[in-house]
Order: C-alpha cells, then structure tokens, then sequence
C-alpha cells in the first residue's frame, strides 16, 4: 500500500486489490493519529516563574501553593491561554486586585473587546463563575459578581481554593 508524501497516509493504489473497508479504516486511522500528535503538540504549557500574580498594591506571595498555565497557537495571531492558581497553606493575598500576565501581550482590539472565563473554587462555599479580561496588553484581571478578585472579595482565598481561567485573543 502507498503514501502520501507529506502525511505518510496509507492508501490503494489502482493495483491493489480491493479492500475499501480496510483501506478506510487505514486512512480513518492515520488521518486520527496524525490530528492527535497536532492537537498535543499545540498547547505549550509553562509554570512559574513565568507565570506571575500580582496585584495592583502589595504584591500576593505563592508560597507553597500552585501557578500552572498553557498556551495554544491558533493561526498565525490567535493565542488561547489557560491558568491555574491553586491556594497553599502559606500563600498570602497582598492588597488591591489580583493581576496575572500572559505570554503574548494582546492587541489594542483585543484589549477592548476579549472576555474569557473564570471559575472560583472556594472549598468553604461554592463555585463561583466569572469573567477574565485585559488590565493592559499583558496583564489579565477576573472578574465576578462582587467586582474583581482580590485577596478578601468575593471571598477570603483558603488553602486549595483554585481560581482558573480561559481567554482567546489575538496577539500583537
């Protein structure tokens, strides 16, 4: 059975004998695999001390909890960007609202226009949903019903609280 030159997707050739059910499982299969590897090798993950939280004040300290984000490409300009701030047991909250950077600075219509997501998980009440969006090119801010996060609103954070995140936006 042949290939494709750049693909390597397996597939008859006039000579073969006639199996269409084999021959597209056999491409069905290679077309799969080859999306998978794509999609897996697009999200590029990094930690800190790339990733910083800080705050508009007094800077919050990770201590001994977790900073997690990742990235994906789309295109040319189109960034996704998730993040993961899970609380430890020495974490402090600084004062003012919470800032976290991205990986690529936004552009101007982005800044306006992009609102991603949040979820707070607080493990003495509940899970509160809310908004990410651009404090500047390269800083995001979430926001919720309370107004935006900061280290005593909508709550006081506790250990293993988690705050994510999740924005799509066009880099410059």
């Amino acid at each position: 059975m042949a290939t494709t030159a750049n693909r390597a997707y397996r597939y008859p050739q006039s000579t073969d004998d006639v199996r269409p059910y084999e021959d597209i499982q056999f491409l069905a299969t290679d077309v799969d695999t080859d999306v998978q590897a794509l999609y897996a090798a697009a999200w590029v993950a990094f930690n800190s001390p790339t990733l910083v939280w800080s705050a508009n004040t007094t800077a919050p300290a990770l201590g001994n909890g977790t900073l997690l984000g990742r990235y994906q490409l789309q295109g040319n300009k189109g960034i996704r960007f998730q993040g993961r701030l899970t609380i430890g047991t020495t974490s402090t909250f600084g004062t003012g609202f919470w800032i976290f950077n991205v990986p690529f600075s936004a552009t101007a219509d982005s800044i306006l226009y992009c609102v991603g997501t949040h979820r707070m998980d607080d493990v003495s009440v509940q899970s509160r949903p809310g908004t990410c969006r651009f404090f500047t090119a390269s800083q995001l801010v979430l926001d919720n019903s309370g107004g935006v996060v900061a280290g005593n609103s909508p709550v006081v954070p506790a250990s293993t609280d988690a705050y994510t995140w999740d924005i799509t936006y066009e880099r410059v």
